[in-house]
């Protein structure tokens, strides 16, 4: 939501009918949700049928400009996937894939999931995304979704290499332009990092 009353919803559609193909979609409201917008697709696919609810690992982040940003996984399980619109989501560009890390990085060849658009100072987000190991482990990766969406070989830099769960609870908090992160660890327990995005 924003200030003016506007909602933004992303969401993924698992049935395959009534003039609307199984995909990601978006749609808007400008009345506090009185009234919605038509659904706009941002990627379609009969494969979207196939994922839970807990496979989808979908974010939204707004900027005060109107940028929108969309990430979730792909229905394969092969990567995530980065959408963008410069218009409050009137229009959007094709989605970026974001694949596994190359040869010579941590986890390389692993399975990116699990994207969390992180609100930074400004009105740029910073996509953050588990890569899978072999092992079970987990290597945490981040790059601006901008860098992301304009290079098209950017795979994100590998972060706090002691993280080695995968999947948990994360929580953000910006202020003078720091960003803490907290992060929930499978047995409870928590540990927090500041870092200014870059």
């Amino acid at each position: 939501a924003d200030p003016d009353g506007s909602l933004y919803l992303a969401y993924v559609r698992d049935l395959d009918k009534g003039g609307l193909p199984s995909g990601t979609y978006f749609r808007r409201s400008t009345d506090g949700g009185a009234s919605w917008r038509t659904p706009l697709a941002l990627a379609v696919s009969r494969y979207y049928r196939l994922p839970s609810p807990e496979e989808t690992h979908l974010d939204l982040n707004v900027g005060e400009s109107g940028a929108v940003y969309v990430t979730w996984n792909e229905p394969n399980q092969e990567g995530i996937l980065l959408a963008y619109s410069p218009d409050d989501g009137a229009t959007w560009g094709a989605p970026r894939w974001i694949g596994p890390p190359p040869a010579g990085q941590a986890a390389a060849g692993g399975l990116p999931r699990h994207g969390r658009l992180v609100p930074l100072p400004g009105d740029e987000p910073l996509l953050l995304w588990d890569v899978q190991r072999p092992n079970g482990t987990c290597a945490l990766y981040q790059a601006t979704a901008r860098n992301l969406l304009d290079g098209a070989g950017e795979r994100g830099v590998h972060v706090l290499p002691e993280r080695l769960a995968c999947g948990q609870e994360m929580h953000f908090l910006t202020v003078n332009d720091r960003t803490t992160m907290a992060v929930q660890e499978p047995d409870g327990s928590l540990y927090t990092a500041t870092w200014n995005g870059a």
